[in-house]
């Protein structure tokens, strides 16, 4: 999967402090089978999928809901717990309705 692959940006969310959460851009790219950022530090992501395949394609973010919500108590528990990446789905029904 990674030959193929020789740099890539990845906006990424970590939880900085009780206020909120702040954005970092990583640059990264890949050494054999290992992806590190230009530091040379492995960087090692875990993560969870963050999409809803039914209409209107855009996840609950006001309110925690545990079948369809990404909201703040959501990105702050999956910190919480380890995370430090989500994989965020997108439909195209969703982006451009008609």
């Amino acid at each position: 999967m990674f030959k193929k692959l020789k740099s890539l940006i990845i906006v990424g969310c970590s939880l900085r402090s009780a206020e909120g959460l702040v954005a970092e851009n990583l640059k990264l790219h890949v050494e054999g089978n290992r992806i590190k950022d230009y530091d040379g530090r492995e960087r090692i992501f875990h993560g969870t999928n963050v999409i809803e395949k039914r209409f209107p394609y855009v996840p609950v973010t006001d309110s925690f809901n545990p079948l369809n919500s990404f909201s703040k108590e959501d990105a702050e528990f999956i910190a919480e717990i380890g995370y430090n990446t989500i994989r965020l789905g997108v439909l195209w029904a969703g982006f451009e309705p008609e």
